[in-house]
């Protein structure tokens, strides 16, 4: 709640509600209520009436002036919002008058917040996504309980004389291969 009944600067929230009192008693009183010098709407005999610039779906939807306790809401507050108001506030039987001026900063998220939020979010991922490694390494990786077993290959080498060997066909390369034990 920001009390507008006098001169002052109040903060509002990128949407969220932003509560301007501008005056406490509407019971025999008018108000008009301008932004950055142009009129937003009048009010008089328990009566809010908005102007032209301000007659629309988009601003009625979010504006709202309670004549009960003399409170403008605008909710959820846009960027747009910002700027200065001033509130003019008269007698209607004296005709007596007052005006006061409220400057209306609208703040958006600290741009910190965002970042942290990211960085957060990013250590979580590698912290995860270390995690399923270290298991699936460790769940793969097995030192077995018994000796490996012994593989081999026997190899016969027949000698022949070089004059008995005649080649049938085309001669075959020698293909040479590496043995491994089972993991």
């Amino acid at each position: 709640m920001c009390d507008a009944t006098q001169d002052a600067a109040c903060d509002g929230a990128l949407g969220e509600p932003v509560y301007l009192q501008l005056m406490r008693n509407t019971k025999g009183h008018q108000l008009s209520l301008h932004y950055n010098d142009i009129a937003v709407f009048k009010f008089r005999n328990f009566k809010s009436v908005f102007y032209e610039d301000f007659n629309t779906t988009s601003v009625l939807q979010r504006w709202q002036f309670v004549s009960d306790n003399g409170t403008m809401i605008i909710n959820p507050a846009e960027r747009r919002d910002a700027g200065t108001y001033r509130v003019e506030i008269t007698e209607e039987t004296t005709g007596r008058g007052k005006k006061h001026t409220v400057q209306l900063t609208i703040k958006g998220l600290n741009p910190v917040v965002p970042a942290l939020v990211s960085l957060v979010f990013l250590l979580m991922c590698v912290c995860v996504a270390g995690g399923v490694f270290y298991f699936y390494r460790r769940k793969n990786t097995h030192t077995p309980a018994a000796p490996e077993e012994l593989h081999y290959a026997v190899v016969d080498i027949i000698h022949r004389r070089q004059e008995d060997y005649e080649p049938s066909g085309p001669t075959q390369d020698c293909v040479y291969a590496q043995v491994q034990p089972r993991q």
